[in-house]
């Protein structure tokens, strides 16, 4: 006798959530735990690090930040934003093969000057202030560097970290975003972890 099964309801059958971008910071370049040192020679820096995601589809975007953490004087939560987002192609967390990246110029913000942190940041969504819509599906990785004055060589003896404080010394994050932003309900896992992030020095 053959016994057969009758399927009365079909499967409720969820697509999987999407994963915050988490950047590796044992694969950042520079090394985080070294003052870098910016003047006319070399004139621009690079900042990388491999990142990984199961993005469902979403390119992961990229921006770099300096000064972020602190108030700055027009309320952003950072003191400059270098133009422009750069994007990754949509991949799976077994692909280790991406790296996010930016490029600082000494001529993009001529007179700044001392010890600034440069943060890398990517996420799978940025709004109009620059901070990603939502906390929880970002990660970053920040580097302290010092900016001679334009034109000379300098041989910086600064503590990074305690001497690359903003002048505000008020600490001030991007917004968090709407409640429950980055949690996935469907039951398979997803964007549900808190924001990563690393600094290249102790504070």
């Amino acid at each position: 006798m053959t016994v057969s099964c009758l399927i009365t309801q079909t499967p409720d059958i969820q697509p999987p959530c999407a994963t915050p971008p988490f950047l590796i910071a044992e694969t950042a370049d520079p090394p985080l735990n070294q003052l870098l040192v910016l003047d006319t020679t070399p004139s621009q820096l690079g900042f990388h690090a491999a990142v990984r995601s199961d993005d469902a589809g979403s390119k992961v975007k990229v921006k770099l930040f300096i000064d972020y953490g602190y108030e700055a004087p027009d309320g952003n939560p950072y003191a400059f934003q270098k133009g422009g987002t750069a994007t990754l192609t949509a991949s799976t967390m077994d692909d280790v093969t991406r790296r996010a990246g930016a490029t600082w110029a000494l001529s993009q913000f001529p007179g700044i000057e001392g010890c600034h942190t440069f943060t890398l940041m990517v996420s799978h969504d940025f709004g109009d202030d620059e901070c990603p819509t939502c906390l929880n599906d970002s990660s970053s990785l920040t580097w302290y560097a010092y900016i001679c004055k334009q034109g000379e060589t300098c041989t910086p003896t600064i503590t990074a970290g305690t001497d690359c404080i903003p002048p505000s010394e008020k600490p001030l994050r991007c917004k968090a975003g709407p409640p429950g932003c980055g949690i996935c309900n469907n039951g398979v896992g997803g964007a549900g972890a808190t924001s990563a992030s690393s600094t290249g020095a102790s504070q």
